[in-house]
């Protein structure tokens, strides 16, 4: 639905804002590899819950250290490429993340 209301919008950019869209076929194109990441996104998917069921306290902790290293790398990622205004909310929220599961430890 909300991918309905971005293309619907683009749509509307590109004719009000005088950009021809008279090349649409390159969307064709790309429809394989679309569908490639949708079936994997598929799989995924089913393999997340198979797993959960199986040994769910595994999961969750890795989830917990899988996020805090998505976001402790992403903020390391903005100082490094020189995007201190992307470095330092992702670094804010890596902080407030682990001092929230610091003072929940007990209860996960």
């Amino acid at each position: 639905m909300f991918g309905a209301f971005v293309a619907a919008g683009i749509y509307y950019i590109g004719e009000k804002g005088g950009i021809e869209l008279d090349n649409q076929m390159h969307v064709i194109e790309y429809s394989g590899e679309i569908m490639a990441c949708i079936g994997i996104s598929i799989v995924l998917s089913f393999a997340y819950i198979f797993l959960i069921k199986m040994m769910p306290k595994v999961m969750v902790y890795f989830l917990l250290v899988f996020t805090l290293a998505l976001l402790l790398g992403l903020a390391i990622l903005g100082f490094v490429v020189g995007d201190v205004a992307m470095g330092i909310p992702f670094l804010i929220i890596f902080v407030v993340y682990t001092i929230v599961l610091v003072c929940l430890r007990k209860q996960i």
